[in-house]
């Protein structure tokens, strides 16, 4: 039986983000403090501009030469998997098997979510159970 990623995301609370001018201490104390290794960046108008990582906070870091202090998220930021609700969420698993987590967006690359590797496993597990 197919699952929409739009089923996996029902009764989620909305997303934690950050955005491009926030300071990579922000993001990493969000992480820090949920126990999120990613969040994704969002503009004002919450389109996904990327996502941050732990991983790409030290390569920036690295690459800037610079304290974590005066690190932007911009500066930060990877490029993001993005997908529909309206897929498969089988046809996102190697994906998510490459990268952790996949952004869901709706037409105008609006955030609406974001599904991880463990979300994964807590719906397929939860489904089970049903």
């Amino acid at each position: 039986m197919p699952h929409t990623i739009s089923e996996l995301l029902e009764g989620k609370p909305e997303t934690l983000t950050v955005t491009l001018t926030d300071k990579a201490t922000t993001a990493l104390g969000h992480m820090a403090r949920h126990d999120y290794s990613q969040l994704p960046v969002v503009d004002a108008a919450k389109i996904v501009r990327g996502l941050i990582t732990y991983e790409s906070i030290m390569r920036a870091m690295q690459r800037f030469n610079c304290t974590l202090q005066n690190l932007q998220v911009s500066a930060a930021m990877v490029k993001a998997e993005k997908r529909s609700p309206d897929d498969d969420l089988s046809d996102v698993l190697p994906v998510m098997e490459r990268t952790g987590s996949v952004l869901i967006v709706d037409a105008d690359d609006r955030l609406l979510g974001i599904v991880t590797s463990y979300d994964v496993m807590e719906y397929y597990r939860a489904s089970r159970r049903t």
